[in-house]
């Protein structure tokens, strides 16, 4: 018996396959497909922003595998229809913006086959930047000379400052 491993690091799709011939010109071989994708699971919602705020500019990117859908769509829970027809849905947020957002794709495989993905965005307001720890406050430190000192500066605010 004879045995071989190989390991590698994909970053494009396709397939490996392992060939075995001996002197009566025999050819066996298995196969495996991969398909290289950043979507989890092969099916996902990135949002551009954690933390989305009144004013503020966001993307919702719908990742699907190339391999295994077609024809994404944006809809906005409750049903509002169809919002967009593409892989990334862009706009400038208000409170009213909160909500559940789809992502719908059809399956390469069976066109009548839909599978859906939900977004929950919540849009928050605006708040000013506020302290929340500091030790550089009206204070003259004195230190010796090449000695380390930190500095420490903790605030929170909306957007993040």
């Amino acid at each position: 018996m004879i045995q071989t491993s190989l390991q590698v690091i994909a970053n494009q799709s396709g397939a490996y396959r392992c060939f075995a011939t001996n002197d009566n010109i025999t050819t066996i071989h298995s196969q495996i497909s991969f398909i290289v994708t950043d979507a989890i699971n092969g099916f996902s919602i990135i949002s551009s922003t954690d933390e989305p705020t009144v004013r503020e500019d966001i993307s919702l990117t719908c990742k699907a595998s190339v391999y295994n859908y077609t024809e994404l769509n944006w809809i906005r829970k409750p049903l509002d229809g169809i919002i967009e027809s593409d892989d990334e849905y862009n706009l400038t947020v208000q409170i009213s913006d909160s909500g559940v957002y789809v992502c719908e794709a059809l399956t390469r495989d069976n066109q009548q086959t839909k599978h859906e993905i939900e977004f929950k965005l919540d849009i928050q307001n605006i708040s000013a930047p506020v302290m929340i720890e500091s030790n550089m406050k009206d204070n003259v430190i004195e230190k010796t000379p090449y000695t380390q000192l930190e500095l420490r500066c903790m605030v929170r605010g909306r957007p993040k400052p």
